[in-house]
């Protein structure tokens, strides 16, 4: 007996370019999950996310077929010792542009339930679970859980104990990801999907995917101190050192390009300490020169330096 969920939709792109947003690394991190999915026969490779604070989600897969630019197969489990399921993508070049055409397959006993939880479906009696389900019931009504395409279909809460239903199906991801998020990675210019990627890779603190898309001489601005770091050693131990005194958050609002043909990127940036407690609120222009899709120098717009920022925020909280 087998199970399979079968979506399809049109995309008003050649085959070619929706191929490179199925299979480049960077632009699945960016509509999909973190990975590092190469498309080569056999290539064992890892989805990651985090759906929710204490919540990781890890989904094991391996190459199993690839036809450039027209079909591509991988098994998915959610566990190691999992039975995989398939996940089948067929390219059809038609008329002004792409149809795709989406499988997730299991079969046998295997069912596709959405990704779980310790003890996903019915009462989490362990303790150490409590405070995850709790986590999730205060969320649950926030956009950001709803946003999120790992939903939570309902949480409640009984004689101290947590209850949840269970993640929505795969279903609902899939849709997501298909309809929401791949159609802007599809209309992204090369640079702005790199730089997209660096700044999910910035927020989960992955310190080498951020190196990695850097020139090997890349001029850094310091935007703690001021100044530059030079060289993609010195930028790490600069983000290292800062990652251990700082917790800072970005959002990026809006993508321009400059006279120069510099990428211009107005970003919200929120800095904390270490406990949580807010040090600086603030909008600023990070402005990226790029060279054959590496950086070779960061900027910042007229600002004052995080520590200045922060030396304000204490002052103001002070009168």
């Amino acid at each position: 007996m087998s199970q399979e969920i079968v979506l399809e939709t049109f995309y008003p792109h050649p085959p070619e370019r929706v191929w490179q947003a199925l299979t480049d690394r960077r632009a699945l991190s960016v509509w999909m999950m973190d990975n590092n999915f190469e498309a080569r026969l056999g290539h064992q490779f890892r989805f990651q996310s985090r759906p929710l604070p204490g919540l990781e989600v890890t989904i094991y897969c391996q190459v199993l077929e690839v036809e450039a630019p027209t079909r591509l197969v991988y098994s998915w489990k959610e566990h190691p010792s999992d039975t995989p399921s398939r996940v089948i993508w067929t390219l059809f070049p038609v008329a002004g542009g792409t149809q795709v055409r989406l499988v997730h397959r299991a079969t046998g006993s295997v069912s596709i339930p959405g990704f779980g939880l310790p003890n996903p479906v019915g009462v989490a009696s362990p303790a150490e679970n409590r405070s995850l389900y709790r986590e999730i019931d205060s969320r649950f009504t926030s956009a950001i859980a709803i946003a999120h395409p790992f939903q939570i279909a309902s949480s409640t809460s009984k004689d101290g104990l947590y209850q949840c239903s269970g993640f929505l199906n795969y279903q609902t991801n899939w849709h997501y990801w298909l309809h929401q998020k791949l159609p802007g990675v599809l209309t992204m210019s090369s640079d702005r999907q790199l730089l997209q990627t660096l700044y999910t890779a910035f927020n989960n603190h992955e310190l080498e995917t951020i190196v990695e898309v850097m020139h090997p001489d890349v001029k850094w601005a310091n935007g703690v101190e001021g100044g530059f770091v030079y060289g993609r050693d010195a930028v790490r131990e600069y983000w290292t050192n800062q990652y251990n005194v700082i917790q800072v958050q970005l959002e990026a609002l809006k993508f321009e390009t400059d006279e120069h043909n510099r990428n211009v990127v107005t970003v919200h940036q929120i800095v904390r300490d270490l406990q949580g407690n807010l040090l600086a609120d603030m909008t600023v222009k990070q402005i990226f020169t790029m060279d054959n899709g590496s950086i070779v120098l960061y900027e910042i717009g007229e600002t004052e330096t995080i520590q200045e920022t922060i030396q304000q925020t204490k002052a103001a909280k002070a009168q």
